[in-house]
């Protein structure tokens, strides 16, 4: 009877440490502080994170919540400092091209994200287009696609681009440069040899001091025109 009672007390009161214990756990890494490091301060679903415990909260489906939430993060970092912080490092999707429809702007990433309502440079290249759907907070139209790789790769030829026409119709690619010079470019063409040949091409007449006045790529090799008129043949480009 002795050893029966000893057990129960031993058990309760095992018991009763198991729940202070919970409870101390609980409450001692509770979500109290909620630090974000970031250029932007609008960022939805932070509230969902006030009391959760430290010690069980998941951050790689915590990650993922935010940017369901916030296509304009491009990424979060989430790190636990105990006993009751939660810090978030947040990177933002910054414009780097306006589309222009219309009357209508919209700031675009890099990647194609729609960026709605985020402030931007109104200098920044635009993409004119016509009647393409465009998707608030969310990838755009493919042609569109295809014009923002075109500026990714010719501005990583330190060429500067005013502005891109998309020509649906003609299937073409308009491109406006700051100096005058107007590009073709057909939709089928790689933009990584865009890219290249334009500063190739460019760098070689500038050399000369002749001044670039068009180049069509809608032919096996590219084709010069420059101010006074003179056509260069593909032959002479391909030599660049």
């Amino acid at each position: 009877m002795r050893r029966k009672l000893i057990f129960f007390l031993t058990s309760a009161i095992a018991c009763l440490l198991s729940v202070f214990l919970i409870f101390f756990v609980y409450f001692k890494y509770q979500i109290q502080k909620i630090i974000i490091i970031s250029t932007y301060s609008k960022i939805y679903g932070l509230e969902v994170l006030k009391g959760q415990n430290l010690l069980f909260i998941d951050t790689v489906k915590t990650s993922r919540a935010l940017l369901a939430r916030n296509p304009f993060i491009k990424s979060v970092s989430i790190t636990k400092h105990y006993p009751e912080t939660l810090i978030l490092d947040v990177k933002i999707r910054n414009p780097r091209y306006l589309i222009v429809k219309d009357s209508m702007v919209f700031p675009v990433d890099e990647e194609g994200t729609v960026l709605s309502n985020m402030p931007y440079d109104e200098f920044l290249p635009k993409i004119e287009v016509p009647n393409f759907s465009i998707i608030s907070y969310g990838k755009t139209d493919w042609r569109i696609l295809k014009a923002i790789n075109l500026l990714v790769n010719i501005e990583k030829q330190s060429i500067l681009v005013d502005r891109i026409l998309i020509d649906d119709g003609g299937g073409l690619f308009l491109i406006d440069l700051p100096a005058g010079s107007k590009i073709v470019v057909p939709y089928n063409a790689d933009a990584p040899f865009i890219g290249t040949s334009l500063q190739l091409i460019m760098s070689r007449f500038r050399i000369e001091g002749k001044f670039v006045s068009k180049i069509d790529f809608r032919f096996d090799k590219p084709v010069v025109i420059l101010s006074n008129g003179e056509k260069i043949s593909s032959i002479l480009v391909n030599n660049v």
